[in-house]
């Protein structure tokens, strides 16, 4: 009774496992269609200037910086004079004495050159020049920070896509070993040696590994598009296997990690403090010139 009995636990479970693979085989079918077209392989430091270069914020901010020099450009233009040329022709019908050359003419020609120049403006322009610098300072340090976020979000994907291609690798060398143990199973099954009860274990982890497999091709086909969009690439792209280091990059010491936090991060603080300060002033100076 009990024999029948796990014989049609095994054969059930031998259609449960069927089931497994008809769905590890679907749930490969989109990755193994777009592994028809090999990924485009990139290194890291191509990856982060790429998303340097196609990040939104990275592009916000080289933008207001532009702006920035821009402004300053202008309020430096503001301290030269303002010079205004203008000119004239005519021609008339009717002829008429030139006391110049004595002659009859027709045509005139007029031309006129003004130049003005404010003395006192409060200091208005030196102040509005001041805050203009200090809105570079300030644009220029934030584009920096962004760079760095964009390229150390980058990197984080990057190494996130090749990690996930040595999960799938790993997937796969569990699935073939599974697939030895199920074919060792039913061998010692049929000498006598094992029972049903250890074919089933060897199914289920058959089972186990194809799911864990199909997860790793998810995973990896996610990370991969993940990363085309964080470099704004239309095709899909993968890490190239040549730029991942052979070891861990050795840290310094606390200390000068502090240190140079402590140098640097301040800067984007002390920028804004600046431009604020230069704002208000001019701010206040326009308002006592006018």
């Amino acid at each position: 009774m009990s024999r029948y009995a796990g014989l049609s636990v095994s054969g059930g479970h031998r259609r449960f496992r069927h089931f497994l693979s008809a769905s590890a085989l679907l749930a490969s079918l989109p990755l193994a269609a777009s592994g028809q077209d090999a990924p485009r392989s990139v290194t890291l430091e191509e990856a982060i200037r790429l998303a340097i270069e196609a990040h939104p914020a990275s592009v916000q901010a080289s933008v207001q910086s532009s702006a920035a020099r821009a402004d300053r450009v202008q309020a430096r233009g503001a301290l030269l004079p303002g010079v205004f040329l203008s000119g004239g022709y005519s021609n008339s019908s009717n002829q008429r004495f030139d006391q110049t050359t004595g002659q009859l003419v027709s045509e005139n020609y007029t031309a006129q050159v003004q130049a003005s120049y404010e003395l006192f403006g409060g200091g208005r322009r030196f102040a509005e020049l001041r805050a203009t610098g200090a809105d570079v300072r300030a644009a220029e340090a934030r584009e920096r920070a962004q760079r760095f976020e964009t390229g150390l979000l980058t990197t984080e994907i990057f190494f996130a896509a090749a990690a996930a291609s040595d999960l799938l690798v790993a997937a796969e060398q569990r699935l073939a070993r599974a697939e030895q143990q199920l074919e060792f199973a039913r061998a010692r099954l049929e000498l006598g040696t094992a029972t049903t009860s250890d074919e089933l274990r060897a199914e289920i982890e058959v089972g186990n590994a194809e799911l864990a497999v199909v997860d790793a091709q998810s995973s990896l086909r996610r990370s991969r598009l993940q990363l085309s969009r964080q470099i704004g690439s239309e095709e899909e792209v993968t890490s190239a296997a040549a730029s991942l280091p052979s070891e861990a990059p050795e840290l310094p010491a606390t200390e000068d990690l502090v240190q140079r936090a402590l140098r640097s991060a301040p800067s984007v603080l002390r920028a804004s403090r600046r431009a604020i300060r230069s704002t208000t002033y001019a701010s206040c100076s326009r308002a006592s010139g006018s």
